[in-house]
This record gives structure tokens, C-alpha cells and sequence, in this order.
């Protein structure tokens, strides 16, 4: 691939998008529970994630969710993230091929297994990961 190629890439302000069969439930978790700035279009939701990026959440009927993570949050504590999902009636994902603790949470023994990590489902089943990157 030639250099100019690559440099179009990476100039560009690429953003993330997934899909949701209903924008109002959506809407009501992203900015109820997780507390993000959530906007509206024509069938459409924007994300404002805290780095200016804008994430797009389309309309799609017959939407599948994804099962890996379409959004990763990385958190200063896991703990109190955990705390403030379960006030809010979010419970962690429990997966049967992964050890988790008895809150959903992975906790890896040493530095080189990753950071402790959990996943919570959106409204549209669509997977989340919460992680704390710096433990």
C-alpha cells in the first residue's frame, strides 16, 4: 500500500458505530445509567465518549448483538463501577468460559494476565467491557 494511501487513513476522525432495535431504551441507558451525553437524529443516537469521539447508534430491526465488546470503558476502579451498575440494577455478565469473581469480574493473578475486566449488556444485548487498565 503506498504511503499516500495510509496517510488519508490516518488523518481521518474514524468513529465506531452499532445498531439497537429501539433508540428510547437505548437512550435511557446511555445517559440514565452510564451517564453519557446522549444525542438524537433521524433514527439515529450519538455517543459523546470523553475524548470527543462520537460513537453512532443506528436503528436496525433485525439487529443481532454482537458478542464481543462494541464499546470498552476503562475505569480508575472496577469496584466502584461495579457498585454504581448494581445501584442501578446492572449486573455484571457472567461467562462460562472465563473465572470470575462472585460480582462478574475477572481478576487476573499476575501483571501479564490483563486488567481486571467485567461486561454488562446495553439495552440493544449489544456486549460492553468495563476494564481498569492501571491495577
Amino acid at each position: 500500500m503506498s504511503t499516500a494511501t495510509t496517510s488519508i487513513f490516518r488523518e481521518s476522525r474514524a468513529y465506531a458505530s452499532f445498531a439497537t432495535r429501539d433508540l428510547a431504551t437505548t437512550r435511557a441507558f446511555y445517559t440514565g445509567v452510564l451517564g453519557l451525553e446522549v444525542t438524537e437524529g433521524d433514527r439515529v443516537l450519538f455517543i459523546q465518549l470523553a475524548d470527543c469521539t462520537r460513537v453512532v447508534v443506528r436503528v436496525e430491526t433485525d439487529h443481532v448483538p454482537s458478542s464481543h465488546p462494541v464499546l470498552n470503558f476503562p475505569v480508575p476502579d472496577i469496584d466502584v463501577a461495579a457498585d454504581r451498575l448494581l445501584e442501578a440494577g446492572i449486573r455484571f455478565e457472567i461467562r462460562p468460559d472465563v473465572e470470575q469473581d462472585e460480582w462478574g469480574i475477572v481478576r487476573p493473578a499476575g501483571p501479564d494476565g490483563g486488567p481486571p475486566i467485567a461486561w454488562i449488556r446495553d439495552p440493544g444485548g449489544n456486549l460492553l467491557a468495563v476494564l481498569e487498565p492501571t491495577r
